[in-house]
């Protein structure tokens, strides 16, 4: 994975997410619907970070869950070596899963 991120790759990572959340209902304070990204950064309360293994936009304000069991939550998007935009899942022993929703 990228340890940092320039500013073609946040665009891109950006756009990768909104298409990914795009249309869903997501839970903080209320139920919202998806329409943008600004939007969709201050629910999820997404923060870059690059001082760990890989550079990350953390989801920080609420869980989002994959599946309807709630068994994998989303932690974060990061970015692989040859572009591909993945958000990363963990289940409730953080085991992780990939998944990939865009590429630069």
């Amino acid at each position: 994975m990228k340890k940092q991120w320039n500013d073609a790759e946040f665009k891109a990572a950006k756009r990768a997410i909104l298409r990914h959340f795009k249309g869903e209902l997501i839970t903080l304070h209320g139920t919202h619907f998806v329409t943008s990204y600004g939007q969709l950064d201050n629910i999820l309360g997404l923060a870059y970070v690059s001082t760990g293994m890989y550079a990350i936009l953390g989801i920080c304000n609420t869980s989002v869950w994959l599946d309807l069991e709630r068994k994998y939550k989303y932690e974060m998007i990061c970015i692989s070596e040859d572009g591909r935009i993945f958000a990363e899942c963990w289940d409730a022993e953080e085991n992780e899963i990939y998944i990939q929703i865009g590429k630069i």
